[in-house]
């Protein structure tokens, strides 16, 4: 009957320790059937326990008594040669970009010009691992800006923002904005049992327009909200409204973007006077959301923040929008940095 060798008390430590903190489940599995000879458990026995054929059994003690605790670890393998070689990934890479939306054309012009066959299991796993990720694409307008324009208020705004961190008692920085909500539900991406669909109510409503000014930080909202159209009156009107809850001594600046209520006539009549109160406006060039913010909280309040029992009725929409408005910078938060 065939057992381990008597074993010194290091290597039953050596072997115990393995057993428990071994870097991979074979290396500890074949201590503990070492430990187990040791203890005077048969062959036939350690087939029953471990569910491995005698000659397993038996190999892994002639490996021991052979090469010591290196025996137990197993050999490194060559593995099965690669489908695709690292010369043609980069014409993979090339060939997701030009069809984004379907993998399986991908696919299909793998096959024909390097007559390998993928499947949609393993395209998606070398997709990642070449730095691809499946996600909502995007509307753009970037064609239509000039990019001069947009460079040159970008670092202007970067400057108005490091002016404002460096003089918070005596400089404020702000972004303007509008958007409306109602009973036709954004759909945003959401865990889902599988075999089941969350379904949002929908329906044809009136708008909840909101219109707001954010603090660069994102930690306060002064938002108005109407429930009629939205002019260049009421703009005024918010601009008048917001003018009075400023620090006179602060020189506030408020970034905006071209909407026609804000280059008209009456519009631009107040902004002298807005100026003595301390209000400075920026104009955004044309086509460059980017720049402006508060975007950024319209997106999160409709696709993250909205519960969505809120389509049921437009007071539960008024309520959960009112709601969130209000504790913008508490509970509802956005970290720009």
């Amino acid at each position: 009957m065939k057992f381990v060798n008597q074993m010194t008390p290091e290597e039953l430590i050596t072997l115990s320790e393995l057993k428990r903190n071994g870097p991979a489940h074979r290396p500890r599995e074949r201590a503990q059937i070492l430990l187990l000879s040791h203890d005077s458990f048969s062959i036939s026995e350690l087939c029953k326990i471990f569910g491995h054929h005698r000659n397993s059994i038996s190999l892994v003690i002639d490996r021991w008594e052979t090469m010591g605790i290196v025996g137990l670890f197993d050999d490194v393998r060559s593995g099965r040669p690669p489908i695709i070689r690292k010369e043609d990934l980069e014409k993979i890479t090339d060939q997701i970009k030009e069809t984004p939306r379907s993998l399986k054309l991908v696919i299909d012009e793998i096959g024909k010009k390097f007559n390998r066959f993928l499947s949609m299991s393993t395209l998606k796993r070398l997709a990642k691992k070449l730095g691809f990720t499946w996600k909502r694409v995007r509307k753009s307008l970037k064609n239509k800006r000039n990019q001069e324009d947009f460079d040159e208020a970008k670092l202007e705004i970067e400057s108005l923002l490091e002016l404002a961190k460096a003089n918070e008692t005596s400089v404020e920085l702000y972004y303007f904005d509008g958007s409306c909500f109602s009973l036709t539900p954004n759909v945003p991406y959401a865990w889902q049992e599988k075999g089941m669909t969350i379904e949002l109510d929908t329906a044809r409503s009136k708008n909840i327009n909101v219109l707001g000014f954010m603090s660069a930080t994102g930690r306060s909202l002064v938002s108005y909200c109407f429930e009629d159209s939205v002019n260049s009156d009421v703009i005024i009107a918010c601009f008048d409204s917001f003018a009075k809850t400023l620090d006179p001594k602060k020189q506030t600046f408020v970034v905006l973007d071209n909407a026609p209520t804000h280059k008209s006539n009456d519009f631009k009549a107040m902004i002298e006077r807005w100026e003595l109160q301390g209000l400075y406006l920026y104009f955004l060039p044309p086509y460059s959301p980017e720049l402006n913010k508060i975007e950024i909280l319209w997106r999160f309040i409709k696709y993250q923040w909205l519960p969505f029992s809120s389509t049921a009725s437009m007071s539960s929409l008024r309520e959960n929008l009112y709601e969130i408005l209000k504790d913008v910078g508490g509970k509802y938060q956005i970290t720009f940095e």
